[in-house]
């Protein structure tokens, strides 16, 4: 049987482990891999798309997993210069290869797969839908 004493000094213990892992898990930045919970400004800053209208022969920079979707002109493709389909890896997800040509499909959902930035410039006016590191 657990007497009274050692039942009131194993509660206390409970209650202080508690308590010490609530404080560290309060302590955490909000959107840090220690914070549980993804606060709404966290996830409008990293999980939403941007739409930016690209005029033609504007470079754009796409850091390391940025993201990009080509939403205008629905019809046709988007030539893009810059991109060195030898040495920078845009992925195209949608249709599951790496981008070999110099031509985006409207629709299609691409991601920097480079260990580096990499530019591209539409040679047409278009939107894109962008995310991650990008300027």
């Amino acid at each position: 049987m657990i007497g009274i004493r050692q039942r009131l000094l194993l509660a206390t213990a409970v209650t202080a482990l508690c308590s010490l892992a609530t404080m560290g898990v309060l302590s955490a930045d909000p959107g840090s891999k220690e914070d549980p919970l993804a606060t709404v400004s966290y996830v409008q800053h990293r999980g939403m798309f941007t739409l930016r209208q690209v005029p033609a022969g504007t470079s754009i920079r796409l850091g390391t997993g940025a993201e990009l979707i080509v939403t205008q002109p629905a019809a046709g493709q988007v030539v893009i210069d810059e991109l060195d389909p030898l040495r920078d890896d845009l992925l195209d997800i949608s249709a599951g290869e790496r981008v070999s040509a110099t031509a985006l499909l409207p629709a299609h959902h691409y991601v920097n797969g480079s260990g580096h930035d990499i530019f591209i410039r539409p040679a047409n006016d278009c939107a894109l839908l962008l995310r991650g590191e990008w300027k």
